[in-house]
């Protein structure tokens, strides 16, 4: 599913809702190509579905001149991506929220979520474990991101990996690694 050019605002977002108390709205493919892209969207909500094997479970990215920001993800359950659950690319792919979601790599899945040159994106109260890689990592130009709250558990390398030149001025803060 591509959302391109996705543009609602703080008070009408644009917003995909799974079934409340029912069946899971669940999308899933055999790891090939990627669940949702958000590309230039803005204010767009997804929440109460689950994304199932592919190689990115959901890819925010910004277009040439524009940017992805303001956009969240909430109550998803994530399963066995070959890459990531969550990627948040790009340096004006800012402002974005990941809450209370649960990522089961199930030691298939690198990363959990990956930000990547993203700024004051908010990672919190998700629940990652079995990732190949890390729960949580932030990289490239990450800066002024909050990562808090946080159960990553059982992964194969890191709870929260940091890596890259300029990833500064992010707070990760009561998280809880085993």
């Amino acid at each position: 599913i591509t959302n391109d050019d996705a543009d609602g605002t703080p008070s009408q977002p644009i917003e995909y809702i799974g079934p409340f108390g029912g069946d899971v709205a669940m999308f899933s493919n055999n790891g090939v190509a990627t669940g949702w892209v958000l590309s230039n969207a803005r204010n767009v909500r997804l929440r109460a579905l689950t994304v199932r094997a592919f190689t990115n479970g959901i890819y925010v990215v910004q277009g040439p001149g524009s940017s992805s920001t303001n956009n969240e993800f909430r109550g998803l359950t994530i399963v066995s991506n070959v890459v990531r659950g969550v990627y948040l690319n790009g340096t004006n792919v800012d402002a974005n929220r990941v809450v209370s979601n649960t990522f089961d790599g199930k030691n298939r899945q690198d990363f959990g979520i990956h930000v990547r040159d993203g700024d004051r994106n908010v990672v919190t109260n998700n629940t990652m474990f079995r990732q190949t890689n890390a729960g949580v990592q932030l990289d490239l130009s990450a800066s002024s991101n909050l990562v808090v709250g946080n159960n990553a558990s059982s992964n194969l390398s890191y709870g929260v990996y940091l890596t890259g030149g300029n990833v500064d001025a992010n707070r990760v803060a009561l998280n809880i690694f085993n």
